[in-house]
């Protein structure tokens, strides 16, 4: 039994009845009329004894309305489905469980609550003690409970909240910003400006500076892209004279000279470019009177 805030006893009991061939039928009134119960459902299990044909049963009940409902609650056989759990399936009493086929034993098993209010008239009749008992949270007359907050002496809260004050005005302080006067802001103002200043009068005068620079290094590519461009004009053969004496310097060194006229023409095109045969047939006539002086 327990006691709810509302003043109302809960009994809960175990519920369980049997059906069998001879007892198909069993009706579960509850108890009393003025009490609030239900019962609920837990399990519908075949016996050992059980016969492997199938066994129905039918549950009975009134429904929101009031009129009587029947419902079929399980489907066993031997073979297949000995146990079902109902998980909780609630009616409320009166109650009838019917076999309507095979031959049994079924057992059906649940719990039956039952809940009752106890009036204030009950519970003044049942109190024959003149002494009322307190309740939890009233004290005795006569009595007064002191606060657990205030069981301290007035020095001790003095002294802490002197100490607490301290504390505070310490906090503050290490709080509150340095306080600087109009007169540093002011300074620190115009040194600012004057940095400025000088360093936009620097970048003014370095930048013709830098203009020229550029404009050197851009006129000198321009004129080695030019230079690139125009192609060098092919030099002059050197003249009769001057292969002459080149010539006559090889003989004199010893340097052999072509022997063969066609040979020594090319000699002259591949050493000196010259292409002009009357040229080169001088220049071979003078190569055969070089050898006879010798």
């Amino acid at each position: 039994m327990a006691e709810d805030p509302g003043r109302r006893e809960a009994h809960v009991s175990i519920f369980g009845c049997q059906l069998t061939l001879d007892k198909n039928e069993y009706r579960f009134n509850g108890e009393g009329d003025s009490m609030t119960q239900q019962l609920v459902l837990q399990t519908v299990c075949l016996g050992a004894d059980a016969s492997d044909d199938l066994h129905r049963v039918e549950v009975e009940a009134a429904n929101s309305q009031g009129k009587l409902t029947k419902v079929q609650l399980v489907a066993l056989k031997s073979s297949i489905l000995t146990t079902v759990s109902l998980a909780g399936f609630a009616v409320t009493p009166p109650v009838s469980f019917r076999l309507k086929s095979g031959s049994g034993p079924v057992h059906i098993s649940g719990h039956h609550f039952i809940s009752q209010e106890n009036s204030e008239e009950e519970e003044e009749e049942n109190n024959t003690s003149p002494i009322k008992k307190p309740s939890k949270h009233q004290a005795p007359q006569g009595l007064l409970l002191p606060s657990p907050k205030k069981l301290k002496f007035e020095d001790d809260s003095e002294d802490e909240s002197e100490e607490e004050k301290k504390a505070s005005e310490d906090e503050e302080k290490q709080r509150s910003p340095v306080k600087v006067s109009s007169k540093t802001v002011k300074e620190i103002q115009s040194t600012k400006r004057k940095s400025s200043s000088i360093e936009n009068c620097k970048s003014e005068k370095l930048l013709p500076a830098l203009s020229k620079e550029k404009s050197k290094t851009f006129d000198l590519t321009k004129k080695e892209k030019e230079k690139a461009k125009t192609p060098s004009a092919p030099k002059p053969p050197p003249s009769l004279s001057d292969i002459k004496v080149r010539l006559k310097s090889m003989s004199d060194k010893g340097q052999s000279l072509p022997k063969t006229e066609q040979k020594f023409e090319n000699f002259l095109k591949s050493s000196f470019k010259l292409e002009d045969k009357k040229a080169a047939k001088e220049l071979w006539a003078f190569t055969q009177s070089l050898k006879g002086d010798k």
